[in-house]
């Protein structure tokens, strides 16, 4: 296997925990919506998967969501409900510093505009560590799930399949990634991953 050069992060489940479920109940208290209503007409009608592509500006997007929930909608509100729903890993955050003193490294998130937008608000920890190099799908159309989104990325970035580690904790994911080529690791949780860096060769 080649020494890994390059390090390539997703966001959600590496460096934070988020808990999908707390969000819907969050926006259930403030719509009136039911959890699973809003879970349908937003999350499970490709509605959201459009977004993620970048199909929505971020003013479209909340306008759309208000006109499926049937209720009005503001993007701060919207925005509450996903940070709420996430509890940063600072160990994950600790170690992507120290890396980045070493290997180029990048993050690739499957979300739209308004997150990307509001990144630095909601998990300040990224901008900071990643700067430009802080991707999400809705500005790449990298979509996680084709392995030809992941080469296409690769190139873009100047970098080679074979010695990047992709890092993600969804398996539909680091599949993809492994059929583009790319070394992938399956994050579980900032404990395990600190303690295979030395099996990864990055310690």
């Amino acid at each position: 296997m080649a020494a890994i050069r390059t390090l390539l992060f997703d966001m959600d489940g590496v460096f934070c925990d988020y808990d999908f479920r707390h969000r819907l109940t969050l926006l259930e208290e403030w719509t009136g919506v039911s959890a699973a209503e809003i879970d349908q007409r937003i999350f499970k009608s490709g509605f959201e998967d459009a977004a993620d592509w970048g199909h929505y500006g971020s003013d479209a997007y909340i306008e759309e969501v208000a006109r499926l929930l049937g209720v009005p909608m503001e993007a701060e509100t919207w925005l509450l409900a996903r940070a709420q729903a996430m509890t940063p890993y600072r160990e994950t955050a600790t170690i992507a510093r120290r890396l980045k003193d070493r290997y180029p490294m990048a993050l690739l998130s499957k979300n739209g505009w308004l997150l990307r937008e509001n990144i630095s608000r909601i998990l300040p920890d990224l901008p900071e560590i990643f700067g430009s190099m802080l991707f999400f799908s809705a500005e790449t159309g990298a979509s996680k799930e084709k392995a030809t989104s992941f080469a296409t990325l690769i190139t873009m970035l100047g970098w080679q399949a074979t010695t990047t580690l992709f890092i993600d904790d969804n398996p539909l994911y680091t599949a993809a990634a492994a059929e583009a080529g790319l070394q992938t690791y399956q994050f579980t949780d900032p404990t395990a991953f600190a303690e295979d860096l030395t099996h990864l060769g990055l310690d």
